[in-house]
């Protein structure tokens, strides 16, 4: 019996490789002390607006 109808897709042998002398960019790249501040500041500020969003929906008003 043939098992290899039962090989997941990644096993098929048709993977594509990344050979070792390619340059490849890394798909992301860490923050600058800056940028994470920024960051920190915003998600801070998101977070109010959404606590007091929340409360005003709760007590029956609409933005």
């Amino acid at each position: 019996m043939d098992d290899d109808h039962n090989k997941p897709a990644f096993l098929d042998g048709n993977e594509a490789s990344i050979e070792p002398d390619q340059d490849i960019e890394p798909a992301f790249r860490r923050l600058t002390p800056d940028e994470i501040t920024n960051l920190r500041r915003e998600a801070a500020e998101a977070g109010a607006w959404m606590r007091a969003e929340l409360a005003l929906r709760k007590k029956g008003g609409a933005s």
